[in-house]
């Protein structure tokens, strides 16, 4: 509404240290993202400080593995976990684990076009035991899902193919399956805000991202909510659900 296209992102995962990363690789864009510490063995609950000696040569990882991010282009990337299986796609190109897909996008898409071509050159593999999809967006307003779908082939041999669907939202189920109900709520909750708006600002999208928290268990909930505002390259960020306090960061505060 404000000029500004924002995409909001929650992530929910458990309990984990948490840090906004900013990159800016000599030949790439500059980007700034959100990471979970968790994948590193960081944390309380992992037995690691995060600010010890140990922790600080750790997160110097951090960028290889952010879960979601905006670029200084407009284009934000956003990784989302599926229940179904994994993704290992073998079709002779290099291969490429889905964290380090996101970083690919950050550093090198200025648009959604340009990060699915981006995908197209390699071999997805998924991590932690899970598939996961991508959500991709830029600073026009377009929007698009990367998927991996398996198929079987006559011979009884499965093939992993790149699935685009175009779509301004994306939870926790796969979007190329046919389908007579949309089994998630969170998604239709998103789908009855968007409906019949043509313009929404950042608080708005945060207003979203509000209704749709996770609270599954102790265990597991909302870690981050992030609104990544595409035009001006920051972003606001509301942690373990906390609303009412939202950090707004851009570039110079790193």
């Amino acid at each position: 509404a404000d000029g500004n296209t924002p995409t909001g992102r929650s992530f929910g995962l458990g309990g984990t240290d948490k840090i906004a990363v900013y990159a800016h690789p000599k030949d790439g864009y500059a980007s700034m993202s959100m990471v979970s510490l968790d994948p590193l063995g960081l944390g309380e609950e992992n037995g690691i400080d995060t600010l010890s000696l140990e922790g600080r040569a750790l997160v110097l990882a951090a960028p290889y593995i952010a879960v979601d991010g905006v670029n200084e282009k407009g284009v934000t990337a956003s990784l989302l976990d599926l229940s179904d299986g994994e993704t290992h796609q073998d079709e002779g190109k290099p291969d490429l684990i889905s964290t380090l897909a996101v970083r690919l996008i950050l550093d090198k898409a200025g648009s959604v076009d340009e990060a699915i071509e981006l995908l197209k050159q390699y071999d997805m593999h998924s991590v932690h035991g899970a598939k996961q999809h991508i959500f991709i967006s830029d600073a026009t307003g377009d929007s698009a899902v990367a998927e991996w779908r398996s198929r079987q082939m006559e011979d009884n041999r499965f093939h992993v193919e790149l699935v685009v669907t175009r779509s301004h939202i994306c939870t926790n189920f796969p979007l190329y399956q046919e389908m007579e109900t949309i089994p998630c709520d969170r998604f239709l909750i998103i789908q009855k805000e968007l409906d019949g708006k043509s313009e929404i600002s950042g608080k708005f999208a945060m207003r979203i991202l509000s209704e749709v928290y996770q609270y599954e268990t102790p265990t597991i909930f909302t870690e981050w909510s992030v609104v990544y505002y595409q035009n001006d390259f920051t972003m606001d960020v509301a942690i373990q659900t906390d609303f009412d306090t939202v950090y707004h960061l851009e570039p110079s505060d790193f």
